[in-house]
């Protein structure tokens, strides 16, 4: 029985339906795809992913999760037919990324919770990067981040490489300021930009997701409107 006629299917199904897709004779669309065309889904499957992963239907997970597989494996089929790299290599460099990072599960390190499993992460991540200054790394923050994201990961990164952490009591000042510049006479864009940063900045002193946290307050606030309505439609 061929991939075409089976229920469930395989990695390897699904590369060679992809590899259909892009061949001769396959789809118009699919072969006219190339990695920057690809850019923008790639971002929309991951958020569809991680917006899925926030409730509790696991099938629309896996779904999800799907549709982010498809834009690894279409990307590996065009890097292979660029003689670039394949879907092996994507795999590989995962599999070495992830044992040089777990040396307390593959090396001698030793990690007995959560926290030390980070330290050990972060030791591997240095090695593999060398040296860096607080702006090189801040630089390596991806741009295409969720703003809130990227901010947190930015102050982050400032303090990692100073040898550091922002401590709470500063973190709640720059807050504080920040909050009271919005107060002046003329305050606008970058005024709010400096109170969102500072937010960014005490989630950091916090051992808080800034992302993370501000979805569960929409969560909230669309949850109280829901009841809102709720108590107004109950009323006509």
């Amino acid at each position: 029985m061929s991939v075409y006629d089976r229920s469930r299917a395989t990695y390897e199904d699904f590369v060679q339906v992809i590899a259909r897709l892009r061949g001769p004779g396959g789809c118009p669309w699919d072969r006219a795809q190339t990695h920057h065309t690809l850019r923008q889904y790639m971002i929309e499957e991951a958020c569809e992913a991680a917006e899925a992963m926030d409730g509790d239907d696991s099938m629309k997970i896996a779904d999800e999760l799907g549709d982010v597989l498809l834009q690894v494996v279409l990307n590996s089929a065009i890097g292979a037919e660029h003689r670039d790299f394949t879907d092996r290599d994507v795999t590989s460099m995962a599999t070495h990324k992830m044992i040089s990072r777990h040396e307390h599960v593959f090396g001698r390190a030793s990690a007995s919770d959560a926290q030390a499993v980070t330290s050990v992460w972060e030791n591997a991540k240095k090695k593999e990067r060398g040296e860096q200054t607080a702006l090189e790394r801040v630089l390596d923050v991806p741009a295409t981040l969720p703003a809130l994201m990227r901010g947190e990961k930015i102050i982050k990164r400032e303090w990692d490489a100073k040898g550091g952490k922002l401590g709470r009591e500063a973190a709640l000042e720059r807050l504080a300021a920040a909050g009271a510049a919005m107060g002046d006479e003329g305050a606008g864009e970058k005024q709010l930009g400096d109170l969102l940063m500072a937010c960014c900045a005490l989630a950091h002193a916090m051992d808080l997701d800034a992302e993370i946290t501000l979805r569960s307050a929409i969560r909230a606030e669309i949850g109280h409107l829901r009841a809102e309505c709720g108590k107004k439609y109950d009323h006509t």
